[in-house]
């Protein structure tokens, strides 16, 4: 057994984390601390929510098309015959072409968010 005491400013701190998901116990909580364990804080902006769900979409599309080309290779490879084999690989090269859009979205999203959160580092340095 441990005892020990925490200021008013410490214990409203400790409070303030079990406030964030996934949602501890005090004692859970001193409990990692004292073992000197990992604590997960799950923060979520509301304001992210379509743009998560935009990047959802995109990794959907990129799956199955993906999948696709999966496909294609496998009859690519299992085609002896010149023709069938270009066939297969311009069937694949189009689904891949295909992707250009999502990918140029992709990073116009993650540039927004590296300016942001970058600039909010930086700035959180110089204070």
């Amino acid at each position: 057994m441990v005892c020990t005491r925490v200021g008013a400013e410490k214990y409203q701190e400790l409070k303030n984390i079990l406030s964030y998901p996934p949602h501890y116990g005090m004692s859970d909580l001193l409990r990692s601390i004292l073992e000197n364990r990992r604590i997960k804080i799950f923060i979520s902006d509301p304001a992210l929510d379509p743009v998560i769900e935009e990047i959802k979409a995109i990794r959907e599309k990129i799956k199955q098309t993906g999948i696709i080309i999966n496909q294609h290779t496998k009859a690519f490879n299992s085609h002896g015959a010149l023709p069938q084999k270009e066939f297969y690989a311009k069937l694949a090269f189009i689904q891949y072409a295909s992707l250009s859009k999502q990918f140029d979205r992709l990073l116009e999203i993650v540039g927004t968010f590296a300016n942001r959160w970058l600039t909010e580092k930086s700035n959180e340095t110089v204070k």
